[in-house]
C-alpha cells in the first residue's frame, strides 16, 4: 500500500559487448531479484535490443513471475547497439499499458554508448517523460564516457543513472530506483 502500481518496461542491451566480463549474467541476476518482489498488480515488459529491438514478454495483469524469470534467463547477446530505436519501442510499450497515477517507467540496462549517438535518445526520453513515462538507466560496468552519456539520458527522462559494477549491486540498486519512482 506504500507504492503505486508499476508499469515497468525493461529495455535490455543484448549487443555483443554484453557477452564480456559477465555483464549480461549480472543483469539477469538483478532483474530476477526484482521480479521476486513485484506484485500481481505490477506490469512487466521485457524488450531486448541489439541490431533490432523486439518485445520478448509483456504482462498486462496477473503478473506471472515464472514466465518473467524464464524470459530473462533466455536472453543472449550478439549484434550492434541500436539504442535510440529501442527507446522509442520501449516508450510505445509503456504507453500501451500506461497506468494512470502509477509508476510508468522504462529501465534501460546497457554497458555503453549507442551506435547512432545519444542526443536523439535523450530527446526521445524527454518526449516520453512529458507523457508521464520516466526513463532510468542501469549502467552495467560502464566506463567514464558512457556513464556521463547515460546519466544525461536518464536526467532527460526524469530518472536516475544506476551503476552496477558487481554482484553486490544486484540485490538492491534496481529495486531502490523502482521504489523511489513508485512511492506514494
Amino acid at each position: 500500500s506504500k507504492f503505486k502500481p508499476n508499469n515497468l518496461v525493461f529495455l535490455v542491451d543484448v549487443s555483443t559487448s554484453m557477452k564480456h566480463n559477465g555483464k549480461l549474467d549480472l543483469l539477469k541476476v538483478a532483474m530476477i531479484n526484482l521480479v521476486d518482489v513485484l506484485r500481481d498488480v505490477d506490469r512487466f515488459t521485457l524488450i531486448s535490443y541489439a541490431t533490432d529491438a523486439g518485445i520478448i514478454l509483456k504482462t498486462e495483469s496477473n503478473l506471472d513471475k515464472e514466465a518473467c524469470k524464464s524470459a530473462i534467463k533466455g536472453l543472449t547477446a550478439g549484434g550492434k547497439t541500436e539504442g535510440t530505436k529501442a527507446i522509442n519501442r520501449a516508450g510505445q510499450a509503456a504507453m500501451d499499458f500506461f497506468i494512470e497515477g502509477g509508476n510508468n517507467q522504462i529501465i534501460l540496462a546497457t554497458d555503453g554508448a549507442f551506435n547512432e549517438g545519444a542526443s536523439k535518445a535523450q530527446k526521445l526520453s524527454a518526449k516520453y517523460r512529458r507523457k508521464g513515462v520516466i526513463t532510468s538507466v542501469v549502467g552495467i560496468k560502464c566506463g567514464k564516457f558512457t556513464t556521463k552519456e547515460m546519466t544525461k539520458l536518464s536526467e532527460k527522462g526524469g530518472g536516475n543513472f544506476v551503476a552496477m559494477n558487481g554482484i553486490q549491486d544486484a540485490d538492491e540498486k534496481i529495486l531502490n530506483e523502482v521504489k523511489l519512482r513508485s512511492a506514494k
